[in-house]
């Protein structure tokens, strides 16, 4: 190949690289950020439920999951404490951590946002909902399911 072709195929892929970031950082839609649950025992896996995240020009994008059940439970301890983040640069001003008993669906533990959360739950599956809640009517929501043995 010539200079002038590795010249020309590096000017196209400049090209293409920058219409990418451009399209990315100015007008592609804005993601909320995700919730993340940790126990002891590891990492608990959650679902998406639903949020109002602004977007650039700072309206709101609200979507709500069609079932954000969370799919199979994670087993924990019977007691112990929950570190839940929200992976964005700041925490949420407010919002809740309700634990719910998945067969009653009876609330065990309702809790405003803090990002540690103690527990001391009986035998059985439970479900976890953490509503993080920012300013101007954003929030981010994810549920979490759990089971103790």
């Amino acid at each position: 190949m010539t200079v002038r072709a590795w010249f020309t195929i590096s000017a196209v892929a400049m090209a293409v690289l920058t219409a990418a970031f451009v399209y990315r950082f100015f007008f592609a839609p804005v993601s909320p950020p995700e919730v993340l649950v940790t126990a002891a025992e590891g990492r608990i896996e959650g679902t998406y439920a639903g949020s109002c995240w602004p977007q650039r020009g700072d309206e709101l994008e609200c979507e709500e999951a069609a079932d954000p059940d969370a799919e199979s439970p994670t087993a924990i301890a019977p007691t112990g404490t929950l570190r839940v983040v929200v992976v964005f640069p700041q925490q949420p001003d407010r919002g809740r951590l309700v634990i719910t008993d998945a067969s009653t669906g009876g609330e065990v533990l309702s809790e405003a946002w803090t990002d540690r959360l103690t527990y001391d739950l009986a035998p059985g599956t439970y479900r976890l909902e953490a509503d993080a809640r920012y300013p101007s009517g954003a929030f981010v929501r994810y549920v979490f399911a759990v089971s103790v043995g």
